[in-house]
């Protein structure tokens, strides 16, 4: 409950509305004196920094760069499986299968498949929540990946649960863990808490390694990515002062 509430507080989009909520208030009770003044200007400070290109790539940045992109030539033994971890996805009945999964699992997807094809007497293991991985797999079958070769976990609400689920399936094999570049650090350490010892296979990098190959102006989108950031930090800090992983 208290990570909950923290996460809720600090991430800048969630911290933005409430500093918006707040400013309002105190310009109707005590209409613009220096006070409320200052405050509406942290707030658009607040928007202008966290909404700025450089301070969310220098963010993401620091976990997405953190393991290196799978290189499919240094394997020189066989894989035993592939595990993807779910993003999210809906069904969309007028839509194609494409359709129903979100751009996060799509990468997920075709880095498992781009993977497969290199090894294809490996398997591939979809965790997550709900119709999620079913979705995910209708996918990987649509780009002719045998059925056969796929394993769901449907009973995983978080990347720990995922974990926790399947150590008793990957214990002494090896695998890579396939999940989005900003995500990696963490579910490599969900994973290693486990006994196990995943190969990273990051994917969808979002921010740029030069952080000022960006927009400067603020965005909604670079907001988005600054939440991502301080929301995977976030869930490492925690980690590391608790003992609890999120």
């Amino acid at each position: 409950m208290a990570y909950e509430f923290l996460k809720y507080i600090i991430l800048p989009s969630n911290l933005f509305t409430l500093l918006i909520v707040i400013s309002l208030i105190c310009v109707l009770v005590f209409r613009f004196n220096k006070p409320v003044i200052i405050l509406c200007s942290l707030t658009i400070a607040l928007y202008f920094v966290f909404g700025s290109g450089p301070v969310a790539y220098f963010l993401l940045s620091k976990l997405e760069y953190e393991h290196p992109a799978y290189d499919v030539k240094s394997q020189t033994t066989p894989l035993d499986a592939i595990v993807i971890l779910t993003a999210d996805a809906e069904i969309k009945p007028l839509a194609p299968v494409s359709s129903n999964i979100n751009p996060s699992s799509a990468y997920r997807i075709l880095e498992a498949s781009r993977i497969y094809n290199a090894f294809p007497e490996s398997e591939i293991i979809i965790t997550g929540a709900g119709n999620v991985p079913e979705l995910m797999q209708q996918v990987l079958l649509s780009l002719n990946v045998p059925d056969a070769s796929i394993k769901l976990d449907s009973l995983a609400a978080s990347t720990y649960y995922s974990a926790v689920n399947l150590r008793p399936m990957l214990n002494d094999k090896k695998f890579v863990l396939v999940t989005s570049a900003g995500h990696m650090p963490r579910a490599m350490a969900v994973f290693q808490s486990q006994g196990l010892a995943p190969i990273a296979a990051p994917t969808e990098f979002i921010s740029r390694q030069n952080i000022f190959a960006a927009q400067y102006l603020p965005s909604s989108r670079h907001l988005i990515h600054s939440d991502l950031a301080v929301h995977e930090l976030l869930a490492i800090f925690w980690y590391q002062i608790t003992g609890k992983i999120q």
